[in-house]
């Protein structure tokens, strides 16, 4: 068999497993991370996964704060395993003027459990930031670094790749405990011709991850932007996997 065709398998089967995306981010800021970006979209644990998570307090003085874990895909609350404070589903804590606070989860053996965080403090004076690592016996370590994204992002675009082996992957998450979320997703190429659309349908809280080349095989050798439109907005980000197993994110473009 050809490697190009055993190495998309090998980029299809990371994206599978990790299956992300790039956090979207508020209008006026582009891609820049502030307070206001309340949502990890995804986040990965065990089997070689593992997630880092930062905090940091930007305003003058001191900021208390709940870090809530959600579970794939209904949203419940998660028990994620965190170094040094076991199974939690919240964190809550204070951070100092100038202070920052660290989490990690541990990597457990066997499956790999997906989902989704989202943080609470009093206004708006923490920023995030997280790192998805993946380690693996007999390959080299790999990180992306990802912000937090906007909770409610009505139309962005993600830039996708799924050429020669290369797979991108989104995590979508509707932040909303009430409300139903319609996503309309249009793919297009370099000149802005539709490949495909389609229509998302999130439930509450529901956290959805998939490999581009998965979902939707008419994106296969092909690459462009995903156009994702929301009346009720919805949070996401993008991960691209190279076929050697190296992986970096895809950040999301607000209109």
């Amino acid at each position: 068999m050809r490697p190009y065709v055993l190495s998309l398998r090998r980029a299809t089967l990371l994206a599978m497993i990790l299956s992300l995306p790039l956090s979207a981010s508020d209008r006026q800021r582009g891609i820049y991370v502030s307070t206001s970006d309340s949502i990890l979209p995804h986040i990965a644990d065990g089997n070689g996964w593992k997630t880092l998570i930062t905090l940091v307090n930007t305003r003058s003085d001191d900021v208390q704060y709940t870090l809530a874990f959600h579970s794939s895909p209904a949203g419940q609350p998660w028990k994620l395993n965190i170094a040094g404070l076991g199974a939690v589903s919240t964190i809550s804590g204070t951070i100092p003027i100038g202070g920052s606070v660290f989490f990690e989860t541990t990597n457990p053996p066997g499956t790999t459990s997906v989902g989704w965080a989202e943080l609470e403090d009093n206004y708006d004076r923490v920023a995030g930031m997280a790192v998805f690592r993946f380690s693996s016996e007999g390959l080299q370590d790999t990180e992306a670094v990802v912000p937090f994204a906007n909770k409610y992002d009505t139309d962005f675009y993600i830039p996708f790749d799924n050429r020669a082996g290369f797979v991108t992957s989104i995590a979508i998450v509707n932040p909303s405990s009430h409300d139903v979320a319609e996503v309309f997703v249009e793919f297009r190429d370099l000149k802005g011709q539709r490949i495909l659309q389609e229509t998302i349908t999130l439930q509450p809280l529901e956290h959805l991850p998939f490999s581009t080349i998965q979902r939707f095989p008419a994106t296969a050798e092909k690459n462009g932007v995903i156009e994702f439109t929301s009346v009720r907005g919805v949070s996401a980000l993008g991960i691209r996997f190279n076929p050697r197993f190296s992986f970096t994110s895809v950040h999301a473009l607000s209109k």
